[in-house]
This record gives C-alpha cells, sequence and structure tokens, in this order.
C-alpha cells in the first residue's frame, strides 16, 4: 500500500518541532510549538489505527513495532554515548553496570520516555474504541479519563511518572485520530472541516489571545505545567488541525516526509545531530543571527545530517526504524519471507 505523504509529513514536523524544543528555543517559538510536538505522534498513531484492526494484528503492527525498536535503540543509545564509551576503553566492567541501568531504565519506561508513553496511550486509546463502539461514547470516556489524568497527576509530579501520566492524558488523541480518519472519505464534512486552511489562523489568533491573557511560555505534557486544561485541549486540537491542513500543502517537501518516514530514528538520536550543526555555526557570531534563528539552524543541519546515517540505519538494520518481520510456519515450508 503507498504511504501516505502527508501523514509522514506531519511526523516529520512533529519531530523537527522537538529537535528545535531541544535545542533550547523559547521566547514565543517555543510557546508555538509547545501544545502541538508530541500530541501530532499520538494522534499520527490513531489515525493509522484501522477499523477491522483485531487485537492480534494490532499487537502485532502497533505494538511490537514499537516495543523492539524501543527496547534495542535504548541500550544502542547506551552504548553509544560518548562518555560512557571512554569508560568502556578505561574499565570493561562498566559494561555490565551500564547494561542493567539501561534495563531498569526501560522497565522504569525512562529510556526514551516518549516510546513508552506512546506504547501506553496505544493500548487504552485501542480499548476505548473497542469497548465503546460509538465515536461520541468514545470520546465522552477518553476525555473523561484524561481530564481525571490531568488533575490527579499534578500532585506526583515530583515522582517523574511521565510516561503514565503522558499517556493517560494523550490517549484522547489516539481516540480523536482513529475516529477522524474513519469519518473522513472524501466527500465528508469532517474532511472538510479538519483540512480547512482557516485552522491556521485560529490557532495564531489563540495564541495571541492567550500570550496577552495569561503568564505562560508554553506547558509540558509529562508535568502539567499549564493550569487550565480546556486551553491544554483548545490549543491541542487547533494546532493540530492546523498542522494537518499545512501538511495537505507540505506533502513533497522531501525533508520533512523522510523525517516522517524515519521519525523513530530521528527522535531517539536527533539531538546528536546538534554536535555536527553546532561546529558548523561555530564560526557564525551567534549576536548577529540570534538566538532563534541559530537553533532553526542547528536542527535543519542536524535532520540533514541524518538522512545518510538513517539510510544506512535502514539497511543494516531496520528494526532501529520499526521495520521487521516475523517469519510465519507457511513461509518458511515454502522459503519465503
Amino acid at each position: 500500500m503507498k504511504r501516505d505523504e502527508s501523514i509522514d509529513t506531519m511526523r516529520g514536523i512533529g519531530a523537527f518541532c522537538v529537535m528545535w524544543a531541544h535545542v533550547g528555543v523559547g521566547g514565543i517559538y517555543g510557546t508555538i510549538i509547545s501544545p502541538i510536538m508530541l500530541p501530532i505522534f499520538f494522534f499520527v498513531s490513531g489515525y493509522l489505527l484501522k477499523p477491522e484492526m483485531k487485537i492480534k494484528d494490532f499487537i502485532k503492527t502497533r505494538i511490537l513495532n514499537l516495543l523492539f525498536p524501543w527496547i534495542v535503540i535504548s541500550y544502542v543509545e547506551a552504548y553509544c554515548n560518548v562518555s560512557d564509551m571512554k569508560r568502556m576503553i578505561k574499565d570493561v566492567g562498566v559494561i555490565k553496570e551500564i547494561g542493567i541501568d539501561c534495563t531498569l531504565r526501560i522497565l522504569y519506561g525512562r529510556a526514551v520516555w516518549f516510546v513508552p508513553a506512546l506504547l501506553v496511550s496505544l493500548v487504552i486509546g485501542y480499548g476505548i474504541i473497542k469497548i465503546c463502539r460509538q465515536w461520541q461514547s468514545a470520546m465522552a470516556v477518553s476525555l473523561i479519563i484524561s481530564v481525571l489524568t490531568y488533575f490527579l497527576a499534578r500532585g506526583v509530579g515530583d515522582l517523574k511518572i511521565w510516561n503514565i501520566s503522558c499517556a493517560m492524558i494523550n490517549q484522547v488523541f489516539i481516540v480523536a485520530g482513529y475516529y477522524i480518519r474513519r469519518y473522513s472519505d472524501s466527500e465528508s464534512l469532517i474532511k472538510r472541516i479538519v483540512e480547512h486552511w482557516a485552522w491556521l489562523i485560529v490557532y495564531v489568533i489563540e495564541m495571541i489571545v492567550f500570550i496577552s491573557l495569561f503568564e505562560w511560555d508554553g506547558f509540558d505534557v509529562r508535568n502539567n505545567g499549564i493550569q487550565n486544561i480546556f486551553l491544554y485541549f483548545l490549543l491541542c486540537f487547533s494546532g493540530l488541525f492546523a498542522v494537518f491542513a499545512l501538511t495537505r500543502k507540505l506533502r513533497y517537501i522531501p525533508l520533512l516526509t523522510f523525517m516522517g518516514s524515519h521519525s523513530l530514528l530521528y527522535f531517539a538520536f536527533g539531538p546528536h545531530g546538534y554536535i555536527i550543526g553546532r561546529k558548523i555555526l561555530e564560526w557564525l557570531p551567534f549576536s548577529i543571527i540570534g538566538k532563534s534563528l541559530y537553533a532553526f539552524l542547528i536542527c535543519t543541519i542536524a535532520c540533514v545530517a541524518w538522512i545518510i546515517p538513517a539510510l544506512i540505519i535502514d539497511r543494516i538494520c531496520p528494526i532501529l526504524n520499526g521495520k521487521w518481520k516475523v517469519r510465519n510456519t507457511e513461509q518458511l515450508k515454502e522459503g519465503r519471507g
């Protein structure tokens, strides 16, 4: 089946925003991307769920396709860390120590924390969809769970249960993405509403109003930093629809579609590309271009720099990009797979 370039573009935009945020860009630019950069991935994951998907297929195509790469990436990231590699050269015994530490981080869901959050949210969202059947009841249950978690999790932010609270709050985007895809045929009103370019204007106006009325510079979905849950959902949904509409116009930009199709790699290893970006930009006076443009250039260089490694990884170790196949008995008998 042919890939949907617009979905890859949407994930590419999300990956770029995450990288941009990790560079440390703040101010108005950080405020604009903070409501959308992570919900994009929840929304797309729900959008890609199929109505006829059974539990067995769901586990195989959604859960295992994230679970295995997440575990492998966690160990690769642990052992490929420059400082830890220096420690291993000096003392071979450190290898075991790093492995144990990484295993514990995986069990606690702290290694590449967003992936276990996505896994948990997928299970919750899929369960709601299967139990409720109708979109009205499914969205109602999903919103209730999200709102309750939002308020209950606020008092335990110091426990760093980022993946659980994040998943419980943002599973609503899994459910919403699923039903938008299901009822978005070529002639539907939902499709015309969600894909309308006016969402871009709505999102900008909301940002101007909220920045003027409230003293906040964005929020972190992991720790529920924003004070009003209504603002959270309003900004997230309008921002998601704005990006969704925008991707219909940007879906043939090669860099974004490539990043989207390799988003797991960019999410896990993208920050390492910053080193390349910073080295290249060291000669450029920081004061001339400003912090935000500097961060944008670093991210762009990092994204481009990761194209070749991503292609190589796709070739020699596709599991790191969420690509793997289970050989079944019939294939083995026929000598295929």
